[in-house]
């Protein structure tokens, strides 16, 4: 038995174990964690006075349960999105490259007040990054 035990430990210490990676749902801190981040995303973004006229009479706690539902679902949760693509949804709003600019930053105020990895943060960023796209039809 001790020598099982002792090759079990001399495999994990040399790496001879592989752990698979997490997945950025489980490194954001799964639903829950992602939760905590775009409300509090949410919550500067709401209030900037670059970008609060997007929030207006928006119902901010279906907002957020949406881009849980989203951000869950895109990063290998076990959530399932249904609401409208990113493209439908920000239509004929006119956000322009500083209001999704303003968005990036308050995520990332929102990732560092949760203390998520830089690494982290970066997968997350590269992920969301083909968004633009769809979210930016005016320019500024």
């Amino acid at each position: 038995m001790r020598v099982v035990c002792a090759l079990i430990v001399a495999s994990i210490v040399c790496g001879c174990v592989s752990v698979p990676p997490a997945s950025l749902y489980d490194e954001l801190g799964e639903e829950a964690g992602i939760a905590s981040i775009l409300d509090e995303m949410l919550f500067l973004v709401s209030r900037d006075a670059r970008t609060r006229q997007y929030f207006e009479g928006v119902d901010l706690d279906r907002l957020h349960g949406q881009l849980t539902a989203h951000l869950c679902h895109i990063t290998g949760g076990p959530c399932h999105y249904t609401g409208a693509d990113m493209r439908k949804a920000h239509r004929g709003l006119g956000i322009n490259r500083a209001h999704f600019n303003v968005m990036v930053e308050s995520l990332t105020d929102s990732l560092q007040v949760h203390s998520v990895p830089i690494p982290v943060q970066n997968r997350l960023l590269a992920l969301l990054r083909p968004f633009y796209a769809d979210v930016v039809e005016a320019a500024g």
